[in-house]
């Protein structure tokens, strides 16, 4: 799922993510711009690469 164009509710439909963390990742994009790559999502600071690994296989950035 690509997340900068994915909505909220399309991204709660990523197995096992929570509101917070799609939240996070909505309210950064909406203030900083597009991702350029999906390991950015640590600058939202609700994300660390932990949970960025997790989450790669269903994320994709273009």
């Amino acid at each position: 799922m690509n997340i900068n164009i994915a909505s909220r509710e399309e991204l709660l439909t990523v197995p096992g993510i929570n509101a917070w963390l799609v939240d996070s990742l909505i309210s950064y994009r909406n203030t900083m711009g597009p991702y350029s790559s999906i390991w950015h999502l640590v600058f939202t600071g609700s994300w660390d690469f932990a949970i960025v690994l997790v989450f790669s296989p269903f994320l994709t950035c273009t």
